[in-house]
């Protein structure tokens, strides 16, 4: 979608001002440099809403949902997804997060922009009526045993990932200790794995899954230790 960043700003002005008085988080010590900047109670007002707009931006550019309809936003957090959702036409767009204070938050501050809120995780929640499910802000510790799990005896027909990689083409799982995840998060003990992105590539393409999208949120050198992040759109053809 061709939208400017005057123009996501003027047709979400009260949203975005509303969004920005409540979306707060005060960092503690375990977890500061982990916060992303536009909750981040410590930053400025402007450059919150600055990481706001342009990241919103960035999406609208870069995915295409024109075909959902039954659309999920699987660890919501927040819920600044739903600044989005406006563009297209979903006929019904539902969000879980099984952390309390994340599930307070959405039903508090974000019920009228979701039509069903839940506090389930992916491994509890009944998926089989979505055709889209967005996965940017899920704490999942197997890609591959989530997907085959969970989405691929679905309906689901788009997928939107934000996940870290690793800097390798030829990974297939590796043993990782176990994520220590920000309070506001929820996370169950399991075995940590993690993936390059060519390995998730290949477990969506086995179920006629095609990336059609990928945006890059942290470009790490490819001899970095450091993961790279996107954004990953795929849609089953």
């Amino acid at each position: 979608m061709d939208i400017t960043v005057r123009q996501f700003e003027e047709d979400n002005k009260d949203l975005i001002e509303y969004w920005l008085d409540h979306a707060l988080y005060k960092p503690t010590s375990n977890v500061q440099d982990r916060i992303p900047k536009k909750v981040d109670a410590n930053c400025p007002r402007s450059f919150r809403r600055f990481a706001v707009l342009r990241r919103q931006v960035q999406l609208l550019r870069q995915l295409d949902l024109t075909k959902s309809r039954r659309v999920i936003d699987i660890g919501a957090g927040f819920g600044d997804f739903a600044m989005i959702a406006k563009y297209y036409n979903f006929e019904q767009f539902d969000a879980t997060d099984p952390s309390m204070p994340q599930y307070n938050f959405l039903t508090k501050y974000m019920k009228d922009y979701y039509h069903n809120i839940f506090d389930l995780g992916i491994e509890d929640i009944d998926l089989q009526d979505y055709d889209t499910a967005i996965l940017a802000g899920v704490h999942i510790p197997n890609y591959r045993i989530a997907l085959e799990k969970y989405i691929f005896n679905t309906n689901i027909h788009t997928l939107v990932i934000r996940k870290n990689f690793l800097n390798t083409k030829n990974v297939t799982e590796i043993s990782i200790d176990p994520i220590d995840p920000s309070p506001w998060r929820y996370n169950k003990e399991a075995e940590w794995t993690a993936i390059g992105e060519n390995f998730l590539n290949s477990i969506m393409s086995s179920r006629r899954f095609t990336q059609d999208s990928k945006l890059v949120l942290r470009q790490s050198h490819p001899d970095s230790k450091y993961n790279s992040r996107y954004i990953i759109q795929y849609t089953k053809k």
